[in-house]
């Protein structure tokens, strides 16, 4: 069965825009994939796809895409544009794979980017940040309904009445591609945090797994309190049989399930020297303050 094209191109050629050949090489559950669709392949090149020697997981570099912001210093605003091609989509249809909330705190002088501190996993600082502002971000304490709450303990994390915290929670997603099945991650901040919040609340209430579901992400154009971007999610819909079965052998021959995007993020910014910008860019309104914070 033939699937959809991946995106509305940006351009007016009316030709479906397809990942480069770059993005797809890194991938060797498509690569097999491909293999098996050759026609009149020898029988003694079946089952040989050249990656056998080579350990996916310490070798595929995940790719980004991100939202473009009007203080981005590459792309087209209001674009989704991925990090290792430049190349950007209007509505991009995924598969959300998993979900990882962490935060990051960047440099808040003008024209500075860099990230002061960082937890991948929302509750202790990373080992690559040198001097953390405190041993822990977070932690689940039980309060006095005998119910389970995160309790911030660092203070670059606390809101301070309607203030945000310094430290921005953000949530970063491992998705595929709908068409391909290309994975990629893209990181959700800002004043699209409760667009994020809700697709997976409507998930939870399917009570299914995440990577049952496709759904497709756009953007809107925002004015206030200055002109930003926030992502938009359609409404989940289940996955045919087929395509699971697709999915399902993507993320075991990735080895999905344990895949982290420190790796992707540490790639991105050793490369990054004055081009596209940091999420620190992202201009927008403030998050709204999450249902987890502890008021007592």
């Amino acid at each position: 069965m033939a699937t959809p094209s991946i995106a509305t191109p940006a351009n007016n050629s009316g030709a479906p825009v397809t990942v480069p050949e770059a993005v797809i090489q890194n991938s060797t559950a498509l690569a097999t994939r491909e293999e098996s669709s050759v026609p009149g392949l020898p029988e003694e090149l079946q089952g040989f796809s050249g990656f056998e020697g080579l350990d996916a997981s310490s070798m595929v570099i995940i790719p980004r895409i991100k939202l473009v912001q009007p203080t981005s210093k590459e792309g087209t605003q209001g674009l989704f544009r991925i990090n290792l091609t430049g190349e950007e989509f209007e509505n991009l249809p995924i598969i959300v794979i998993k979900a990882m909330q962490g935060r990051t705190m960047w440099d808040p002088t003008p024209g500075k980017e860099d990230v002061l501190c960082r937890s991948y996993d929302f509750f202790v600082p990373d080992s690559s940040i040198e001097k953390p502002f405190a041993p822990a971000c977070a932690k689940k304490a039980m309060n006095i309904k005998k119910q389970m709450v995160t309790m911030t303990l660092c203070d670059q994390a606390r809101w301070h009445g309607e203030t945000k915290p310094e430290c921005s929670e953000v949530y970063n997603l491992l998705c595929l591609l709908s068409d391909d099945f290309v994975p990629f991650w893209t990181t959700i901040h800002g004043a699209s945090i409760k667009a994020v919040r809700s697709y997976l609340s409507a998930i939870v209430l399917r009570r299914g797994a995440l990577w049952q579901w496709s759904t497709a992400l756009s953007s809107e154009v925002k004015t206030e309190p200055n002109k930003h971007y926030v992502t938009k999610f359609a409404i989940p819909k289940p996955l045919s049989r087929e395509i699971l079965e697709q999915v399902q052998a993507t993320i075991i021959g990735l080895d999905l399930q344990n895949a982290d995007i420190k790796r992707t993020l540490e790639m991105e910014e050793a490369q990054q020297d004055g081009g596209e910008g940091s999420d620190a860019a992202d201009a927008g309104a403030p998050p709204e303050k999450p249902d987890w914070v502890n008021k007592g």
